[in-house]
């Protein structure tokens, strides 16, 4: 054996296990001393003790035992030359495995990969992404997903050092890069949590007009509703407040009027909007009816769109029918203006109560598409729907990094680039100063006129300066990597903090706790005394994590009854009829089930199939379902149900 003197006790212990690891043999240190001496024994090594004198039948737990009595030995002692292997017994009394995945100290990760592997945990990414890495960079062939999560453990439980999850957050999102707000009940369970990030707050008072409010279910293991709040920027893109490209999280307990209201309020203390678009959530339109009356509710066109079709289906319209409808129904829903809306719906003769969207400025967001597509984003980072507050902030923060990332390059690069088609003489003042979505927009406009008048196109004309555009599409302000469009005034409307106990390290409430009795004079220290004497003899509940809902996976208990009795789509609904074996029945049963079935699917979608699939048949199935369909007038284009070929063929049939 050549393994050279090294001068600390644990590279000589390293290097070892490493030596022998290479030769296919496990081995683990059985006596250790820094001063005198390190022995190291086969995995193998060691008899098998029974104190208790436990028999089969005895015991209680199943066990093994890789104990074996192995004499192999590796004595180690300090020299002059430094930690040095000074007798080696390498016999064995068992064969060598050919493979050396089985064992743990193989599957162990080296001082080298443990910072590798909680540097990419951190980063987000996957335990199968972490083994992937560890193998084509350290050649790495042994560690485990079981291996890599417990390192993750050890990172977490480092990272709260005795504090509890719920603390932690709470001492993140009270450092300072947040603003907040808290909802906890008088035993110190939270009930409602509201944050988003200075950055994101910076975004939503430089777009602060039109937001969108959806709630997305799975998210955490206590079963709290995560109200996603979405806003666009100059580009017409998606950013949250606090997470991607949205303008705030908060969780809620239940889909309340007063839980809504309460997380409106806490929006506010950012930016109040002009316009929020949100479904058919009553609760949610009660909530911004009461708490902002000035604000304008926009309900989603795609959900009014969906209802309009399913119940029109049930009156029986079809063809051309219920094409002259939607026809009139969209010109109603899409007026330009309230003027043109209210002539037109003079017009039409269905009863609709209008929304006069077009009278608000919601810059083309009439629909929650991009709130429902902002939650698939949130889903994909958050990966585990049963994780605890604190790692759903941590994932968000890694969405919240790759958002800004994001649109601020995307910000910057319509600021060094000038778009052939914007090089109009009355765009001259605008490009490179706002978007150019908004500067699109102007130019089919701009050729909309030329269409429609006289206009000559070569005419010089008056331009349009910067005071003539919505702030919403200007790009001079970009608030992202901008310490001072970044950072809040110190006048920031920030929410007050709430009593919450005893949250941080007792060294740092004795040292806000001095800082406080030097801060006031002389003659107040009794007052602040007395004070805190009455607040230590209080009942003090230290902050504890939300109560888990009863209810964990799915939508919360009556959220699905609502939500289908405001998005009823009957493309949806499944016949009773089960797949059973027909070879069992009578032909006249199938007849029946046959006429069932297109009864159905004509009831759900407005017309009868062209083909059918029959399942586990009788012998004459085929030539029943020719008949049945021929005594209804029907077509039949084909039937599936054979499994003999990949590609559809003819077959003889007596129609």
């Amino acid at each position: 054996m050549n393994i050279p003197p090294t001068a600390d006790c644990q590279e000589l212990v390293n290097a070892v296990k490493a030596h022998y690891i290479g030769l296919g043999v496990s081995v683990t240190v059985h006596k250790h001393s820094d001063q005198r001496q390190v022995i190291f024994q086969c995995y193998h090594g060691g008899e098998y003790r029974n104190p208790l004198g436990l028999t089969e039948e005895s015991r209680q737990r199943k066990g093994s035992s890789r104990a074996l009595g192995c004499p192999f030995k590796v004595v180690a002692r300090p020299r002059a030359a430094g930690w040095t292997v000074v007798n080696a017994d390498e016999v064995h009394n068992h064969p060598l495995p050919l493979n050396i995945g089985g064992y743990s100290t193989a599957q162990k990760l080296t001082a080298v990969e443990k910072p590798v592997v909680r540097a990419l945990a951190d980063s987000g990414s996957s335990t199968s992404t972490i083994l992937s890495y560890l193998k084509n960079n350290y050649g790495n062939q042994w560690t485990t997903r079981q291996v890599i999560r417990n390192e993750r453990a050890a990172a977490q439980k480092e990272f709260l050092a005795d504090r509890s999850s719920i603390q932690a957050l709470f001492e993140t999102i009270s450092g300072g890069k947040f603003i907040y707000n808290l909802k906890v009940e008088d035993a110190g369970s939270v009930t409602g949590l509201f944050f988003t990030h200075q950055s994101s707050a910076a975004l939503a008072k430089q777009f602060s007009n039109t937001f969108v409010m959806d709630c997305t279910y799975k998210t955490n293991r206590f079963g709290m509703l995560l109200l996603n709040i979405v806003g666009i920027t100059a580009t017409f893109e998606t950013f949250n407040a606090g997470f991607a490209f949205n303008a705030g999280f908060s969780f809620l307990c239940a889909e309340t009027e007063a839980e809504y209201a309460w997380a409106l309020k806490a929006f506010s203390a950012v930016v109040v909007p002009a316009v929020i678009v949100t479904n058919r959530e009553l609760s949610l339109m009660n909530a911004i009816k009461t708490g902002f009356p000035s604000l304008q509710n926009l309900l989603c066109i795609w959900h009014i769109n969906k209802n309009i079709v399913a119940n029109c289906k049930k009156l029986g319209w079809s063809g051309d029918v219920f094409d002259e409808f939607m026809k009139g129904w969209n010109q109603v829903l899409y007026a330009p203006d309230v003027d043109q809306f209210q002539s037109i719906w003079n017009a039409f003769t269905q009863k609709w109560s209008p929304s006069n969207a077009a009278a608000y400025s919601h810059f083309g967001t009439s629909t929650t598409s991009r709130g429902e597509g902002n939650h698939f984003v949130v889903k994909r980072y958050l990966k585990i729907v049963n994780s605890d507050l604190l790692m759903v902030l941590k994932n968000l923060m890694l969405l919240l990094g790759t958002q800004f990332t994001t649109l601020n390059a995307a910000m910057e690069r319509e600021k060094l680039a000038i778009a052939h088609q914007h090089s109009h003489f009355f765009m001259r003042a605008l490009v490179k100063n706002i978007s150019h979505f908004a500067l699109n927009k102007m130019l089919r406009q701009y050729e909309e006129v030329l269409r429609t008048s006289e206009l000559d196109q070569c005419t010089e004309g008056g331009q349009f300066t910067l005071s003539d555009i919505h702030p919403q599409w200007v790009l001079q302000q970009n608030p992202l990597f901008n310490t001072a469009a970044t950072a809040l005034p110190a006048t920031a409307p920030l929410l007050p903090p709430v009593n919450l106990g005893p949250l941080s390290p007792r060294r740092n409430a004795l040292q806000q706790l001095q800082e406080k009795l030097y801060a006031v004079d002389r003659d107040q220290v009794p007052t602040l005394l007395a004070q805190l004497q009455e607040v230590t003899e209080g009942p003090a509940h230290p902050l504890s994590n939300p109560v888990p809902s009863t209810k964990k996976r799915g939508c919360p208990a009556g959220s699905i009854k609502r939500a289908n009795q405001r998005d009823k789509s009957q493309f949806e609904y499944v016949t009773g009829n089960k797949w059973i074996d027909y070879a069992a029945l009578s032909e006249e049963q199938e007849r029946e089930h046959i006429h069932l079935g297109i009864n159905a699917i004509k009831d759900a979608i407005g017309k009868p199939p062209v083909g059918w699939y029959r399942g586990r048949i009788l012998p004459c199935s085929r030539q029943i379902a020719i008949e049945e369909f021929k005594k209804l007038g029907l077509p039949l284009l084909y039937d599936s149900d054979a499994h003999n070929d990949e590609l559809p063929y003819y077959v003889g049939t007596t129609w």
